[in-house]
């Protein structure tokens, strides 16, 4: 039986990056836990670890790019449906998933992994308080790693995501929660009126409260019985039936 496939983007382990979470390792429960609970719900999964080093950008990009390719061309072997491939991302990943689903039509892009265009089509996007903007609401350590000595406002401007918005971008699922200490919940607010702009299928929730960086919002994520947000750990199961609405049966 063919299956969807969810692609989740993660910093390579140990590298600091962009990740908002850089004075700890990148947490496991963003990933490991993450991956189990899509499986449960029938995807195949692959997780990318991505390289942060500061100054490479756009290397992620193009890795996640040939990471799509590979699942395509190995559709039929990993048994996965080429028209349900779904990325994910979480903070300073979920800026990475988010870029591509902008700008994966670019012939850059398609240079860079060696692909034709349809072959690096994203089928769905879910987003988990994700940095988008490097403007008034940007997490600064983000951006300023993420684009090193290319931090100009020309490059600031074209990984504001929320100015990349196009016809091309998939439907997308994206939460955050209004007590998000280090991300600003304006991010996803910024995503989503791009999206509602350009006519996008979407679906956006704001919880009341929770840390960054709470993943499923369970006690199997978040590290301390205090961070356990009872509230927003109903996102995946929102998250998993959006995704059964907008992809193909």
């Amino acid at each position: 039986m063919l299956r969807a496939g969810y692609v989740g983007a993660h910093p390579l382990e140990g590298s600091s990056g962009g990740n908002p979470l850089s004075r700890r390792r990148v947490p496991l429960y963003e990933s490991e836990p993450l991956a189990c609970a899509f499986l449960a719900e029938g995807y195949h999964v692959f997780s990318l670890r991505y390289s942060t080093e500061k100054g490479i950008y756009p290397a992620a990009l193009e890795q996640l790019a040939r990471t799509v390719r590979l699942i395509r061309q190995n559709a039929g072997e990993w048994h996965v449906r080429k028209d349900a491939i779904v990325l994910a991302g979480f903070s300073a990943g979920g800026h990475l998933a988010a870029e591509y689903a902008c700008k994966w039509g670019r012939p850059a892009l398609s240079a860079a992994a060696e692909a034709e265009r349809e072959e690096l089509r994203p089928n769905a996007l879910v987003l988990g308080y994700p940095v988008i903007t490097a403007g008034a609401a940007a997490h600064e350590e983000s951006i300023h790693n993420l684009l090193g000595a290319q931090d100009t406002p020309k490059m600031r401007r074209s990984v504001s995501l929320e100015t990349q918005v196009s016809g091309c971008v998939p439907p997308v699922f994206l939460w955050h929660t209004a007590t998000d200490e280090m991300v600003n919940a304006e991010n996803s607010l910024l995503f989503a009126s791009a999206l509602a702009r350009e006519k996008i299928p979407y679906e956006l929730h704001i919880y009341g409260s929770g840390v960054h960086g709470v993943s499923l919002g369970t006690r199997a994520t978040v590290g301390e019985e205090k961070h356990v947000s009872h509230g927003c750990a109903g996102w995946f199961a929102q998250a998993a039936r959006f995704l059964e609405r907008v992809l193909p049966e």
